[in-house]
C-alpha cells in the first residue's frame, strides 16, 4: 500500500457528504457563541444533485377476452347433504387452559401506562401458577427476595392482594 493509494479523492456523494457536515459544524459554533461570522447555507445533497430522478410510469391493463376457471359442478340430487362442522366452543379445551385468568394482569391503554416491570411481573406469576409444588419449593428456597416474590404471588392467587 502506497500513500497514493492512501490519498485519493473522496467520490463525489462522500465529499458532498463531508460538504454538509463541515457546513453544519461551522454553523453550530457559531450559533452557540465558539466562532465569530455568518451562518453559512447548508447544502442539502438531495436537491442538489446533478442528476434527474426517474419517476416510473405504471399503468396496468387486464386482458378481458380470458375466461375465468370455473369450479368444480356440484352435485344436484339426493346425494346433497349438508356438511357437518364442529362447533369450536370453550368447553371442548384443554383443562390446563383457564377459561379466564385466575390473577390480575396490567392493563395497557392510554390512562394506564405499565412499565415494562408489569409485563415481567405478570409472566413470572403465570409460571408460578402453572408450575408444580416442588419447583415452587425450590425457587422460594433460593434466596430470601425469591422467597419474598413467592410468597406475594401466592397472595395474588388466594385474593388476598
Amino acid at each position: 500500500v502506497t500513500i497514493n493509494d492512501l490519498n485519493k479523492p473522496l467520490n463525489e456523494h462522500l465529499r458532498a457528504e463531508e460538504l454538509r457536515l463541515d457546513a453544519l459544524a461551522v454553523n453550530t459554533l457559531i450559533k452557540y457563541g465558539f466562532a465569530q461570522g455568518s451562518l453559512i447555507p447548508v447544502p442539502n445533497p438531495e436537491f442538489e444533485q446533478k442528476h434527474l430522478t426517474i419517476v416510473p410510469e405504471l399503468s396496468f391493463s387486464f386482458n378481458e377476452d380470458t375466461q375465468s376457471r370455473k369450479r368444480k359442478p356440484k352435485r344436484h340430487g339426493a346425494e346433497t347433504l349438508p356438511e357437518k362442522r364442529k362447533k369450536t366452543t370453550i368447553d371442548h379445551c384443554s383443562p390446563e387452559i383457564p377459561k379466564c385468568l385466575p390473577f390480575p394482569c396490567p392493563n395497557w391503554d392510554s390512562e394506564n401506562y405499565s412499565c415494562a416491570y408489569d409485563s415481567v411481573f405478570a409472566i413470572l406469576l403465570s409460571a408460578y401458577h402453572r408450575s408444580v409444588e416442588n419447583f415452587r419449593t425450590r425457587f422460594a428456597s433460593h434466596c430470601s427476595g425469591s422467597s419474598m416474590l413467592m410468597g406475594l404471588f401466592q397472595q395474588v392467587l388466594d385474593g388476598q392482594i
